[in-house]
């Protein structure tokens, strides 16, 4: 019968474990001195050997003829370990056994003595799944647990644990295996099943799984399916979310040399290949780090002759201040393209931020050039943006003048409805966009949104109407809808907590005929005149 390669190279022994020297020598430690304790917890990422520790560690503390602190692997107590028939190593999944009930009938049978063993021991995988009922039925027996009995609880989350669990348990935190020791157990096994592969692929696969050995193992043995010839990179990036490096080295340029068109067009061919945003975003920052270093003439080891050659190009169009931006942006938004529903919009948005960014210092250039200009001459160029801005802002005003604490509270509550429609053909797009979109304010009929970028708040816009219908659709109420940038938002914000505390009431203001606010004749109140004045001209935006 075939076994996944994993499972053949399981460890057997504690030598066989890769990359936990620390956690092994102590383990043993305690066998040799028979200082064991009652309950482990055993963190760390995925693949890097918690369960693994744990079934080795069960079968020592039972072995009949225990060499050098690990056990022989050949008494009948061994073997029933090795062949998964002891009774008394007892495995338990807590994502499919999280409730009370489950953890009570544990409790039940803990008094019961070991059938053939010296300790009966509870590996529980995934610890953190249980739910809080659980959790304290389990402390209990963590408290004063019989002596033949040993807990081991795993996790990848600790932080999800409640303290008074850690705080029972000797804590074991496993570190990402490095990659060259990843590669060396990749080369170990390929060897044994005689494996045709390229030295390149190796090293891609030991970087690509994040310390994880078991994904690698995992890997290899897919592309071992896959490939009936030898190994090479284009069958790795296949089956994985990688992308060359040659092509992020592309987007870079593209990016730099504004050939946006190029760009998309190559951001488009890897979302249609079903690559990960944020695996191409955390490469990116490898790869300009790298480029960081090779300007200050550090080698790089693992950068080909390809790679330099587009080092040598960026040398052209970036300096150190434009990559350590990039880097800053990228790597600060990470977490919010792996939580959304939308990583390639929020990508694309960062690299046009960038670019953006490059063409506001040109247009300080052209304020101040314009500055001393007769205002005839830039009317053109601003007053559509200036009625945008100030047709905004004065919602945004009588919005907060009518807000309340019960609405904001009601529309929260619904929103998560939005999801429902991420299914719906008709209603997807809308949907995505708007879960995208934070709710910061709401009155009756009222609602401000921000968004993180002015790209998204742009997009929002376009789509008022599809975004206002769906949201009439869900809440049952026709509401007024306006976006902000997130930034732009604190910044308007100061304005209006400065008014309450002075105790000043927020004036209403016309939402219709916008350009009769800005007439002399208008007759509006000094605060709103003042807040119109604030909310207007220094946030226009200059477009040659």
């Amino acid at each position: 019968m075939y076994k996944a390669l994993y499972r053949k190279y399981r460890p057997v022994s504690f030598s066989d474990i890769v990359g936990q020297d620390v956690i092994i020598k102590t383990i043993q430690n305690s066998i040799r001195y028979n200082k064991l304790a009652h309950a482990y917890l055993f963190c760390g990422t995925r693949g890097t050997g918690k369960t693994s520790v744990a079934r080795l560690f069960a079968k020592a503390i039972n072995c009949l003829d225990i060499k050098k602190n690990d056990a022989c692997n050949k008494c009948q107590n061994c073997l029933d370990a090795i062949n998964n028939t002891a009774t008394d190593i007892i495995e338990i999944d807590a994502a499919s056994n999280n409730g009370v009930n489950e953890i009570r009938e544990l409790r039940n049978k803990i008094n019961f003595v070991p059938t053939s063993f010296k300790y009966k021991v509870y590996i529980i995988d995934e610890v953190h799944m249980l739910s809080m009922g659980a959790f304290n039925a389990l402390l209990k027996t963590l408290e004063e647990p019989p002596a033949h009995i040993i807990f081991i609880l795993a996790t990848t989350e600790p932080h999800k644990l409640p303290l008074t669990i850690i705080s029972r348990c000797q804590n074991f935190y496993f570190k990402k295996i490095t990659e060259d020791k990843i590669i060396l157990k990749l080369n170990e096994i390929i060897k044994k099943e005689k494996i045709s592969i390229e030295e390149d692929v190796i090293k891609q696969i030991a970087h690509s799984v994040d310390g994880g050995l078991r994904d690698a193992i995992s890997i290899l043995e897919q592309l071992n399916l896959l490939s009936e010839e030898k190994i090479k990179l284009e069958h790795l990036y296949l089956i994985t979310a990688s992308v060359p490096k040659k092509n992020i080295c592309e987007i870079l340029l593209y990016l730099y040399t504004g050939q946006l068109k190029e760009l998309f067009n190559e951001i488009n061919n890897l979302y249609y290949q079903g690559k990960d945003f944020v695996c191409i975003t955390e490469e990116i920052i490898i790869i300009l780090k790298g480029y960081l270093l090779y300007t200050k003439n550090i080698e790089i080891d693992e950068s080909g002759q390809d790679i330099i050659k587009m080092y040598n190009e960026f040398k052209k169009y970036l300096n150190s201040e434009k990559v350590y931006k990039i880097i800053y942006d990228l790597n600060n938004n990470l977490i919010m393209m792996r939580n959304s529903t939308q990583p390639k919009i929020i990508f694309e948005l960062l690299l046009l931020k960038n670019i953006e960014t490059e063409d506001k210092k040109e247009d300080l250039e052209i304020i101040k050039r314009t500055k001393n200009e007769p205002t005839k001459k830039r009317t053109q160029k601003t007053t559509q943006k200036t009625n945008i801005n100030e047709q905004k802002k004065i919602i945004l005003n009588n919005t907060l003048a009518l807000a309340e604490k019960k609405h904001l509270k009601e529309i929260t509550e619904k929103w998560e409805q939005l999801k429902t429609y991420l299914l719906n053909k008709d209603y997807k797009k809308t949907a995505m966009m708007l879960l995208d979109a934070k709710v910061v304010a709401a009155s009756i009929d009222h609602l401000v949104l921000t968004y993180k970028y002015a790209g998204m708040v742009t997009k929002f816009d376009d789509e008022i109407e599809d975004n206002t219908n769906l949201i009439n659709k869900i809440i049952g109420r026709k509401y007024v809808l306006v976006s902000f940038e997130e930034e732009e938002w604190l910044q308007l914000r100061e304005y209006y907590v400065d008014l309450k505390k002075r105790n000043k009431k927020i004036e209403l203001m016309p939402e219709e005929h916008i350009k009769k606010t800005q007439k002399k004749t208008a007759k509006i109140s000094e605060e709103a005149q003042k807040a119109l004045d604030i909310l207007g001209d220094e946030l226009i935006e200059m477009k040659g």
